[in-house]
Order: structure tokens, then sequence, then C-alpha cells
């Protein structure tokens, strides 16, 4: 089993990946109609290079997003 993570800046082909895991997340306050995959890709093209995914393997196991003011 592959237990290496890598961290590396979340494109927008992984925001549906991204959308998927934190909606999962019942302790993450996000909501499917307001954090929609079109706001979250509209966010990332306001703030290239900021935010990150990690991944195992072939799987997204955590996505951070950050800007700038």
């Amino acid at each position: 089993m592959n237990t290496e993570v890598f961290i590396e800046e979340m494109r927008i082909e992984e925001v549906p990946d991204a959308c998927a895991l934190w909606y999962s997340l019942s302790d993450l306050d996000v909501s499917p109609s307001f954090d929609s995959a079109e706001r979250i890709t509209e966010y990332l093209r306001r703030n290239p290079g900021l935010s990150t995914v990690a991944r195992r393997g072939e799987h997204l196991v955590g996505a951070v997003m950050c800007g700038s003011g």
C-alpha cells in the first residue's frame, strides 16, 4: 500500500474531487449551494498558485483553499 502523500498546487480539474471530499466531512461547514464547484473554480482563478491538494496515490486526501486580500 502506498502511504506517501504528495502536496501540490490545486488545479481547476481537481475542484470536483476537492468538493466531494469537503462535502463528505460532517464537521466542515460547507454548502454545495454556496461552495459550488463553479464558485471555487472562480476563486482559484482569482488566487492562482495559493491553494493546495494532498494526494496519496490516485486519491485526493486533503485540500486547502488560500487567497489574498
